[in-house]
């Protein structure tokens, strides 16, 4: 584009070449600049022109090599498709047997990190595996996690990935808590892990002693939606009294059904998580039977009862005639060292149809007052199971009694305990005011006499 400087030059020029006349020294050395500066614009272009055809030789070599590695990577793609294609096509539940087999459900602490990782990598196979992996219930339905000294905040981690990875709200929880070492600010982080959590269903906290006692009563301030099963008990010891998460509201803990839970002593004010309790597994250490009726009598919504006695007495004594009311159990089981008859007169259930008795005595022998006044009260009983009996000496005797006396009653007998030993929940020797206690009681304390069938 011509400036103004340029156009009086070539105007000039132009009335110069019509006069005939030469141009003055000014406009010629005027055009000799411009002359010159043209030229070093066309080279400049040149130069330009040169540097983009070298960077299109540049890029039309680069766009050839990034073909050459699209092909070679297309291929490799092929081969791992054609690598992977056997196990693409295994079916679903055989790749979940080997998610099982490979990754067991339950391992120490120490492992669930190489765990987590592990099931990464088989994830990453394909989508489909990912699919499998992610969504089996089996592989994450049971956690145990050992919370010990100075690892709260690994066990926090692992609680909050395994319910970030899980697709289905069906996990059991089980927190092994450690001894005094542990700090209490430590404690309530992992409880607040489990706030709000909807995964959680089933849920079981084991102690080492009585100072974690205070640590499951910030449990409490916890909500768990989704929560339906819940056992609580020390290792080594028993419970001092209910823990206050039963004592709770049942707000926090709107679907919980089913308790097991060990104490030794039953002192509890009402508690509305009791009354809407239907499974019910309670383990008692006392000689007072006034705190098994004190916790029974506000489980009015009972369907499933099993009551395990912890201890060994000439004859439980009972504080109270008043019926312990029932009207929706249909299921008892009794697991007892001595005689319970007192107590099973209590209860007055008439919808029981199956009753369960097992016994742990060095030397069980089977008597009338055990269950005869309880079947005789409850008419619509149809089977009754006896467990940890002499077989060999009662069951000739007892069959031909109840075929004569209750021939609508199925009886089965079975060796074992029908009840099994959970490793929490283990044999308690007997204490010294216990052993004073059996010394000194005697049969007629109960009031009832006994009777060999």
């Amino acid at each position: 584009m011509l400036t103004d400087n340029d156009m009086d030059i070539q105007t000039e020029i132009q009335i110069a070449a019509l006069s005939n006349r030469k141009p003055t020294q000014h406009i010629l050395d005027a055009a000799q600049d411009k002359i010159v500066k043209l030229n070093t614009d066309i080279e400049e272009m040149k130069t330009m022109s040169d540097e983009a055809a070298r960077q299109a030789d540049h890029f039309i070599h680069l766009n050839f090599k990034l073909t050459h590695q699209l092909k070679i990577l297309e291929k490799q793609n092929y081969l791992l498709k054609s690598l992977y294609a056997p196990y693409r096509n295994i079916p679903t539940e055989l790749i979940s047997e080997i998610f099982l087999w490979v990754l067991p459900l339950l391992v120490d602490q120490a492992d669930l990190c190489i765990w987590l990782q592990a099931l990464d990598i088989f994830t990453h196979v394909c989508s489909e595996w990912k699919s499998i992996a992610l969504n089996d219930p089996r592989i994450w339905k049971n956690l145990y996690v050992m919370v010990r000294p100075k690892q709260q905040k690994l066990a926090c981690n692992i609680i909050k990935r395994w319910t970030k990875c899980m697709s289905n709200n069906n996990l059991h929880l089980t927190l092994d808590i450690a001894g005094p070492l542990i700090s209490i600010p430590g404690i309530f982080k992992v409880y607040q892990t489990l706030n709000n959590c909807e995964q959680i269903v089933n849920l079981r906290l084991i102690m080492e002693d009585g100072y974690n006692l205070s640590h499951s009563n910030m449990l409490s301030q916890q909500k768990l939606p989704s929560l339906t099963h819940l056992a609580i008990a020390e290792r080594n010891r028993i419970l001092r009294s209910l823990p206050a998460f039963v004592k709770a509201d049942a707000y926090k803990t709107p679907k919980l059904t089913h308790l097991e839970i060990r104490v030794a002593h039953g002192y509890i004010v009402h508690s509305k998580i009791l009354g809407r309790i239907t499974c019910l597994h309670l383990h008692l250490h006392t000689y007072n039977m006034k705190d098994f009726t004190d916790i029974l009598k506000y489980c009015t919504k009972l369907v499933e009862c099993k009551l395990t006695f912890d201890i060994k007495l000439n004859k439980p004594v009972l504080h109270t005639t008043d019926k312990i009311e029932f009207p929706h159990l249909t299921t008892l089981i009794v697991d007892a060292r001595e005689d319970m008859s007192g107590l099973l007169c209590l209860l007055n259930a008439p919808k029981l149809i199956t009753i369960h008795i097992s016994r742990n005595s060095s030397k069980p022998s089977l008597k009338a007052d055990m269950i005869k006044p309880f079947i005789e009260i409850n008419e619509l009983i149809r089977y009754v199971h006896f467990t940890g009996f002499n077989i060999l000496n009662d069951r000739d005797r007892i069959d031909p009694l109840f075929q004569q006396l209750y021939p609508k009653i199925t009886v089965t007998w079975e060796n074992t305990p029908i009840i099994p030993k959970d490793p929490i929940f283990y044999e308690i020797p007997d204490s010294e005011e216990e052993r004073e206690y059996n010394q000194n009681a005697s049969p007629a304390d109960s009031g009832i006499e006994s009777e060999e069938i």
